[in-house]
Parts: C-alpha cells; structure tokens; sequence
C-alpha cells in the first residue's frame, strides 16, 4: 500500500509551492505533484545564462500587494520598481508616424530581481527534499475510504487531504475530479476563465537599452500589430535589458500561423516603433500560453479575455467533505489572476 500523505498538492505553480511552504512549516507531510518537468506553473522564464530569466509569464506586482512584497522579503528577494522613467510611444496606423507622448504614465509596480521564476524557484529550494514529483501529470482522482487515490501515467499516491492548485478548468479536463463535485460545483468551476491562458508574449533580450538612451520608458501601445502592448522587461535595474510585448493575435490565429513568421513580425514592428536597434536582439521568443496544455483548455482559446471571479463560499460543506479545496489564482477572494491571487487562494487552502 502507498504511503498517504497529510496532503497531496496537485500543481506546482506559485499556489502550490506555497501551499507546500505554509504547511510543511505546521508539520504537514505534504506531496506535490507537477505535470511538467519544472516548477513554476504559468511563472517561467527565458534564461540569459546567469542566473537571471526574462519573464515569459507574469511580471508585475503593485505597491498595495503586501503578501508579495512580505513573501519576496521573507525568501531575502530583492524587487525594483518597473522602468518608465521616459516617454510612451504609440503607432495609430500602418503608414502613420509614431507619436511620442511626455511621460509613460504607467502606475507603479514592481518587479523581482532576476525574474519571477526567482520567487519559485526559492518555494521549491525550501521544501523538503523529495517531496516534489516533476513530469507527474494527474490523469485520475478519486475518493476511496476517506483518502484521496492519485495517479499518474507513471506512479500511484495517496493523501488525506488533497489540493488543486490548477486552474479549475485545467482540473475539470484531466483529472477526473468532476464525478466527485456536485453540478453546480462543475458548473462554477467551469464557468471560470483560466487567467492569460490564451494570450501569447514576445519577449526580445537586448546588449544595450537603446530605449532608454532615447528617453523612452520602452512603454508603446499599437493599433497596428501584432504587438498591441510593449513594456521594458530587463531582468534587473541595470542589466538583462529587454522589451516584451503581448500579441494581439487571437489564439485561434496563431494557431494557423508560422511562429518563426510570426516572431519576426514582431520583430520587425519593434523596430519599426523604436529603430533600428530593436531588429537585432541577442535572442527573441514568443511563449504562446494558448499551446500549453497543463494551462489552457480548449474552452479559454474560445472565450473573450476576462477576469476571473470564482466565489466557492456556497460549497463549504461540500469542500470539507471531501476534505478538498481548490488554491489556483482563479479562486482567489481577493486579486484573482494575480500572482497576490495565488498566495491568497494558497493561504485559504492550507488554512482549511
């Protein structure tokens, strides 16, 4: 028989890494269980060589989310504040001439030293040993004398408790957990859009910031494309510059174009809006979140992007039943989507 654990964790993002810390602190033997073969969920990085990644997920956090800001300081995390000491740029038409307007105007946000993936990455250092499975995708969930029986393609788990800290369509869709839920439980967790999951980021790395020797902030906003929205992304105040974009391409676009087009599309619209500079970049990537299986679901590539709002209070009683809760960003009761989302669902989740 397989030894059950305290809790099992299902996704090792943000939530479930900090799932994992937070009871593992209380004494918990907890068992983490990720589908790829990196930690990290929807925080990933571009590696630059030293340590330090471009963020290929999530960026930003703002000055009113102190969980963030107290988690990074607790893990010995430096932040800095995102660039936009400089002008914004914006391309009305194909054949206009960029306007350049004083002041970015972006509100303050901050951002992690070296990358997001830095903050993951020190959840996942934390842990015990082992107690994170990676390439372990959960394909079937099921109840049996009060345990929770977990497998994967590969290896069978147990655990008392249990917590889903995938996005709630992602759960629906491969791990069989639907047939334990009631209908209107199904039915709220289907009903929530999976945060960014059918956008696409470019993200270009470059030798110099040649923006900022312009004056620009490296903010610029397009009605042309396929970039609608470009922001300076350099792993640190002074190094690992970098411009990233989000590209206005529906997901079911992309999915008939040539990425390698695509990427030099982008490419060539950088420096169309900034220069020449911008065509030439040490690397460039796009990460198209809409082809990553463990995050999208065929429902968020058809839906118009909105925020989530999953509200589980009606199902307390059943949750506790079943001795389950849910902890990806969706369900968070404050700032869902985003990365203060996440440690907010993951602190109700262990909590209960």
């Amino acid at each position: 028989m397989v030894k059950a654990a305290d809790v099992g964790i299902i996704g090792g993002g943000l939530a479930g890494l900090y799932s994992a810390s937070l009871l593992t602190q209380q004494g918990f033997d907890v068992t983490v269980l990720e589908a790829r073969d990196r930690v990290g969920g929807r925080i990933h990085g571009l590696p630059l060589g030293n340590g330090d990644t471009l963020d290929l997920g999530p960026s930003w956090f703002w000055p009113h989310q102190h969980r963030m800001a107290g988690l990074c300081q607790q893990l010995g995390l430096p932040v800095f504040e995102q660039y936009t000491a400089g002008d914004a740029l914006y391309q009305a038409t194909v054949n206009s001439a960029i306007e350049r307007f004083a002041g970015a105007g972006t509100p303050l946000s901050y951002r992690i030293d070296g990358g997001v993936s830095q903050l993951t990455q020190a959840l996942y250092r934390s842990l015990d040993n082992g107690c994170v499975h990676l390439k372990q995708p959960v394909h079937r969930l099921n109840r049996q004398d009060e345990l929770w029986e977990i497998e994967t393609p590969t290896r069978s788990f147990n655990a008392r408790r249990l917590i889903i800290a995938v996005p709630p369509r992602a759960a629906l869709e491969s791990t069989h957990i639907a047939k334990h839920l009631s209908v209107p439980l199904q039915r709220t967790l289907r009903n929530t859009p999976t945060w960014m999951a059918a956008q696409a980021k470019l993200v270009a790395h470059y030798a110099t910031p040649f923006w900022r020797e312009q004056g620009l902030a490296g903010d610029a906003f397009s009605r042309v494309g396929p970039l609608v929205e470009i922001h300076d992304a350099s792993a640190g105040e002074d190094r690992g510059y970098a411009l990233f974009g989000f590209i206005g391409v529906s997901a079911q676009q992309r999915a008939t174009l040539d990425q390698e087009a695509l990427r030099q599309a982008c490419l060539n619209q950088l420096g169309h809006i900034f220069g020449a500079d911008a065509l030439n970049p040490i690397q460039s990537v796009i990460e198209d979140w809409s082809q990553q299986a463990f995050t999208c679901t065929p429902q968020d590539c058809l839906d118009p992007p909105q925020h989530p709002e999953c509200d589980l209070s009606a199902f307390s009683q059943e949750l506790a039943h079943l001795q389950l809760a849910f902890a990806s960003t969706e369900v968070a009761v404050q700032e869902a989507g985003y990365l203060e989302g996440a440690l907010i669902a993951a602190q109700a989740a262990a909590t209960r």
